[in-house]
């Protein structure tokens, strides 16, 4: 069982808050590849809408319910989940909400990445990833709507890229994603590899697109974002942080 709240203000105007249950199953495929299903409830709501917020965000406050089964197949070559150096990892994903709840959509995803040694402690990483959601039976709520930014594209912040209110600057999300990651990872000396840390050049790109409704109110750009920098990754004793 969880409860979630998020707060989604600076972006879009509204906070949800979650609380459902989940039941998971994985089992191995073979020596690299597990198959995960998960099952689950959810009612969410969503408040705190200002009123001089989205209208779509206003038509949306309330709460909803979906019931999910989820299958993911992932193969995961690599020789470290932290700090690969080789090795592949490709995962494939789908969706379905119904069953009878407020939420009808089926939802594929697929991502991927690899990762090669040029020479020691010098790591070429390359990342693919893509979305589509689709609505079986009337809208597809906000929340469910594919975002872009964050550490996904780095360089914008969450909700940066994608559909949004004309009037409002609202983020609403789309229906279609897709993205890329390419990154250098080399090492700081000594000292600082000794305590988790390596420098990075990157650059990253991505695409949302498709409010679910239609309105001369909605800025959909349908442009390929990029944006390139450099970085620290640390492998903190609270987990790994970008």
């Amino acid at each position: 069982a969880f409860n979630t709240k998020t707060d989604y203000q600076d972006e879009s105007s509204y906070d949800t808050d979650v609380s459902g249950l989940d039941f998971r199953l994985g089992f191995p495929v073979n020596e690299f590849t597990k198959n995960n299903m998960t099952l689950g409830y959810k009612e969410t709501k969503i408040d705190n809408v200002g009123s001089a917020a989205s209208q779509f965000v206003k038509d949306e406050a309330g709460s909803r319910s979906s019931a999910t089964f989820s299958n993911t197949i992932t193969s995961d070559t690599r020789d470290s989940i932290y700090n690969p150096t080789r090795g592949y990892k490709v995962s494939l994903g789908g969706d379905y909400s119904g069953f009878g709840s407020d939420t009808d959509y089926i939802r594929l995803k697929a991502d991927g990445s690899y990762n090669y040694q040029v020479v020691e402690d010098w790591v070429i990483s390359v990342g693919a990833r893509a979305g589509v959601i689709e609505p079986t039976s009337g809208n597809l709520p906000l929340y469910e709507n594919f975002s872009g930014g964050g550490q996904a594209l780095r360089g914008f912040e969450f909700g940066g890229i994608g559909p949004r209110d004309k009037i409002t600057g609202d983020a609403l999300g789309g229906k279609y994603m897709v993205g890329n990651n390419i990154e250098l990872g080399f090492p700081l000396g000594a000292t600082l590899t000794d305590m988790g840390m390596r420098g990075v050049l990157f650059t990253d790109g991505g695409l949302v697109t498709q409010f679910d409704k239609s309105s001369p109110n909605i800025l959909d750009s349908k442009l390929y974002r990029i944006s390139a920098g450099t970085g620290i990754n640390w492998r903190s004793p609270i987990g790994p942080l970008r």
